[in-house]
């Protein structure tokens, strides 16, 4: 994870050992000496569906969810999405993920980020968001090495959940956000991607979106990314 700003609180959750990374742990989510606003969840996918349960128990509502499994790996795992997805509704849970690396906002100091780093993140007016982790990671690096400063830089993964636009209709309305920059492998709600992006326009905000999947190689790649 990437370096959090401070007046950022964290606890380490294991059910096995007691100490990782020279932090002392807890068994489970519903340990936590105090309520969390998130839960950045690193299992496999057999084990995702009892973690969220403990978070909900925890009284955590907001989950991201890196486990890899699902829609990208053939109709076992599809099944195991929609499966995911009506979880989170039964527990009233918001999911980033599956198949993700997370997100920071720079802002906030917030940075469940699944990627190393000893820097903290700088914070600007770009935001970003991505259906490819692998391009969010080397982005942002890229980005960050050039001081271009983010608002947000977040990937969706599977996006059982939350997606793409969903993320852009909130940039919309944020203040830390001037422009947005989008990489998408398919776009699933045509009619509702025109409308945010006319408020975007109405809002000063240019959105700049590149497309990937255009050729039969490139969907065949998008297919086994994400299941786009």
């Amino acid at each position: 994870m990437v370096r959090l700003g401070g007046g950022t609180r964290d606890f380490v959750v294991h059910p096995r050992y007691r100490e990782l990374f020279g932090r002392s742990t807890v068994p489970t989510l519903r340990d936590l000496p105090e309520p969390a606003d998130l839960a950045f969840v690193m299992v496999g996918p057999n084990t995702v569906e009892s973690i969220l349960e403990d978070a909900a128990v925890a009284g955590i509502h907001n989950v991201v969810v890196l486990a890899a499994g699902y829609g990208e790996s053939g109709s076992d795992g599809t099944i195991r999405q929609k499966q995911l997805a009506a979880k989170a509704v039964e527990l009233d849970l918001t999911i980033l993920g599956p198949n993700t690396i997370g997100f920071i906002n720079a802002p906030a100091g917030v940075a469940p980020w699944a990627v190393a780093s000893d820097d903290s993140p700088l914070a600007g007016p770009v935001a970003a968001v991505f259906e490819s982790g692998s391009m969010a990671r080397a982005s942002y690096e890229f980005a960050q090495a050039h001081g271009v400063g983010s608002s947000l830089w977040a990937a969706v993964g599977n996006a059982a959940v939350i997606n793409t636009l969903d993320v852009v209709d909130y940039l919309v309305d944020d203040d830390h956000t001037r422009a947005i920059a989008l990489f998408l492998e398919t776009v699933r709600e045509p009619t509702r991607f025109m409308q945010i992006a006319r408020r975007a326009v109405e809002a000063g905000k240019p959105i700049v979106a590149f497309k990937a999947g255009r050729s039969e190689v490139g969907m065949r790649s998008a297919m086994a990314h994400t299941g786009a």
